[in-house]
């Protein structure tokens, strides 16, 4: 049996569900086939938030994105639509600590009237980072960040965090987990 994921990860202004929002959005859609993620579409955004809305120095430090760099670029309604367009709703989401980002997701839906979108995406999502956790406690000598995974890993990744890159990293992650358990 084949299961569909899309590694979802948000780069946002904060990390309160509540007051906060995505600027940043990586998604990647696949299956894992033979022990590795086969890619069938990726969508890379960034989105604009409210004008009330301020991007936290600590949030900016790990991302670089400011409001300036918002300008002229998707609404939430427009990024919803390209998601639905791209990816329609047969997986489950994916990635590392995958309900920060679901998170974040639900409330862009919930705000532009994409309840029912929402709600048809599969609900048994898969945290790579619970997955890696447990298996640093007995196979793997690495801390439990994704910076800390990819350093053991041999994975590079940029200073400032990328929403793509960072789906991208999960998924080889995801792919060196599987490949270390056969």
């Amino acid at each position: 049996m084949l299961t569909r994921y899309c590694f979802l990860d948000f780069e946002t202004s904060g990390i309160n569900h509540e007051t906060d929002y995505p600027l940043q959005v990586g998604a990647v859609l696949g299956e894992f086939q033979h022990g590795q993620f086969q890619v069938y579409h990726q969508l890379e955004s960034l989105i604009q938030i409210p004008t009330t809305c301020e991007i936290h120095p600590g949030a900016f430090k790990i991302h670089g994105i400011s409001k300036g760099d918002l300008k002229g670029v998707p609404t939430p309604f427009e990024f919803l639509e390209e998601f639905e367009d791209t990816f329609q709703t047969d997986y489950s989401f994916a990635g590392w600590n995958v309900w920060f980002d679901v998170g974040f997701f639900k409330k862009l839906c919930a705000e532009n009237q994409k309840e029912d979108f929402f709600r048809k995406i599969g609900y048994r999502h898969l945290d790579v980072q619970s997955v890696y956790q447990f298996l640093r406690m007995t196979y793997f000598d690495s801390g439990p960040s994704l910076n800390e995974a990819c350093e053991h890993l041999g994975l590079s990744r940029s200073k400032h965090h990328n929403a793509l890159e960072d789906v991208l990293l999960e998924i080889e992650v995801a792919n060196q987990i599987l490949h270390h358990l056969k």
